[in-house]
């Protein structure tokens, strides 16, 4: 965790040797989100390599503050060495409580991200990215659902509840299938904030075997 953030993290990851990733989520309503200017909360998919020394990320957020619309929207967004940034937030703006499909892919040098809202495919891009892999040798896939609060920390109980995740598929050239805690992936949640804060907390509700799960975030002063 950076040391100017307060961050609360469900993190499912594969091992390395993987070049894709799914996600589907029904994300929280507004009612189950309470965030203000300068917090955020997200579900992404991501890819990493150490020896490439590289990390990028596609996914959808729910940021108060970042534009005009923003506490009634969440964007999607792209992020690689070099850039962070939302993708067409202008036009392409997603109500909450929506069921969204994302596909992160990699080429050779390319990051292939997708996703689809209520059955109508919305985004399709390819951007260059040096060092990615088609054949996934060296790469870690991961699904993400976290709580990001500024540096100033909460105010009041900040939190992002019921982010269903339906499904959550991992890739290697050969087999696209389901995550499972029990084969070659792992999962891992990471309750943070400052250390007199017990009640920052993350609560995951497993359901087996395409693992579904529900996913509560909360941080508080």
């Amino acid at each position: 965790m950076s040391s100017n953030l307060y961050e609360a993290i469900r993190r499912r990851k594969t091992y390395e040797g993987y070049r894709k990733g799914g996600l589907r989520v029904t994300l929280p309503t507004l009612s189950d989100l309470n965030l203000s200017a300068g917090h955020a909360a997200y579900n992404y998919l991501g890819v990493s390599s150490e020896t490439a020394q590289v990390d990028c990320e596609f996914g959808i957020a729910y940021a108060p503050g970042a534009c005009a619309n923003c506490d009634q929207f969440w964007l999607f967004y792209v992020s690689y060495p070099g850039f962070w940034g939302y993708i067409d937030a202008a036009n392409i703006q997603i109500a909450s409580g929506e069921y969204v499909e994302m596909t992160l892919a990699t080429n050779d040098n390319e990051l292939y991200c997708r996703a689809v809202v209520d059955g109508m495919q919305i985004i399709e891009e390819r951007f260059n990215v040096s060092g990615l892999r088609w054949d996934g040798v060296g790469q870690v896939i991961r699904g993400m659902t976290t709580l990001v609060i500024g540096q100033n920390g909460p105010v009041t109980s900040c939190y992002s509840n019921y982010n269903k995740i339906e499904e959550f598929l991992v890739g290697t050239t050969s087999v696209y299938s389901h995550f499972d805690s029990e084969g070659n992936v792992y999962e891992e949640t990471k309750p943070s904030g400052r250390e007199d804060s017990p009640d920052n907390w993350v609560k995951s509700y497993v359901v087996y075997p395409n693992y579904k799960e529900t996913v509560h975030l909360k941080i508080t002063p």
